[in-house]
Order: C-alpha cells, then sequence, then structure tokens
C-alpha cells in the first residue's frame, strides 16, 4: 500500500514545479495554456512562498519520499473568505488513482488551519479526469462559462484523513 504525505513547498521545489506546469498535458489542461518562462515562474514562487496569507503550496511524496504532485490554495482578490483550489500531478504519476487522495489529503490540511474558508475550483469542460475527481470529493457545480466550469466544495463535506490515504482505482479513459 502507497501511504501519501503532503508538506509546505520548499525553495527546492521550484524547478521541479515549473518542469510539471511545463508538461505538455498540464498545459492543453490550464486555463492558461502558454508555456511558463522560468524568470516568470521563479517570481511567482517566491511570491507564494512568502505570502502564506494568500498562497499555500503543498506538494506530494510517497513513503519513498518520490514527488508525486502539487496542491496550491489561492485567496481570491474580491473575497478574503474565497480560495481557489489548483493541482497537479506529476506525469509519472497521473492514471494511477493519486488524484484523489493527494487532494483530499491537501484540503483536510488547509482546512485545519482555515475551518471557515470556502473553496472554489476552475476546470476546462474538456478535463474530464479532474472533473470527476472533485465531484467526488464534494464539489458541486456552480456555474459554466464557455468551456470551463467552477465548482465550490460543498460546505458541508467533511474530509477525514484519519486512515492512511492510499491511491484508488485509476478512471478509465473512455
Amino acid at each position: 500500500m502507497t501511504v501519501l504525505r503532503i508538506r509546505p513547498w520548499a525553495v527546492t521545489d521550484e524547478s521541479l514545479i515549473l518542469s510539471w506546469a511545463n508538461d505538455q498535458q498540464t498545459r492543453k489542461n490550464s486555463l492558461k495554456p502558454n508555456s511558463i518562462k522560468k524568470s516568470v515562474h521563479k517570481t511567482w514562487f517566491l511570491s507564494i512562498l512568502k505570502n502564506p496569507k494568500i498562497h499555500q503550496g503543498f506538494l506530494c511524496v510517497n513513503s519513498k519520499k518520490n514527488k508525486l504532485g502539487i496542491v496550491r490554495f489561492s485567496q481570491k482578490t474580491s473575497d478574503k473568505m474565497v480560495w481557489e483550489i489548483h493541482f497537479t500531478l506529476a506525469p509519472g504519476s497521473r492514471g494511477k488513482g493519486l488524484a484523489r487522495p493527494m487532494i483530499q489529503q491537501a484540503i483536510a490540511v488547509f482546512k485545519r488551519k482555515n475551518p471557515k474558508i470556502s473553496l472554489l475550483a476552475k476546470v476546462k469542460t474538456s478535463n474530464l479526469r479532474s472533473l470527476h475527481v472533485l465531484k467526488t470529493l464534494g464539489f458541486q457545480k456552480m456555474k459554466k462559462k464557455r468551456r470551463l466550469l467552477c465548482l465550490r466544495l460543498k460546505r458541508t463535506k467533511k474530509i477525514n484523513i484519519r486512515r492512511p490515504l492510499k491511491p484508488q482505482r485509476p478512471l478509465r479513459a473512455s
């Protein structure tokens, strides 16, 4: 059984996270499909580390300390009680059922310190795997705008991480 652990981002994670961000599949599913320049990413990444009151990033690792993916929470500028969730799996971690337990654990860690914060996710309608994972975690559709869905985590959804988190059975591509 693979146990997943979440830890905050460190300065040493920046280049790895940039490589995942610029991965072809990540760019395809991203709301901004253009590749990210190294200098722009570094400035952005350091600003996240310096501003935990408005950004929090978590890295998911397994028991062998392999880095599997990231989850990031960012405060919406218009409402301090609403944050957006963003996530990416490492290219080699995709299709193995890791997204749900990774996101579930990151939400639990985030919500322990921020219990009153509402979480939103924006996902392309073509990103069926992410939509499926978010819905199984209790995110519900709020609105659809062109090819984008906005989902909100249902307030009554309790995230429990007392038992060890293990990958779920992978979703089969249609």
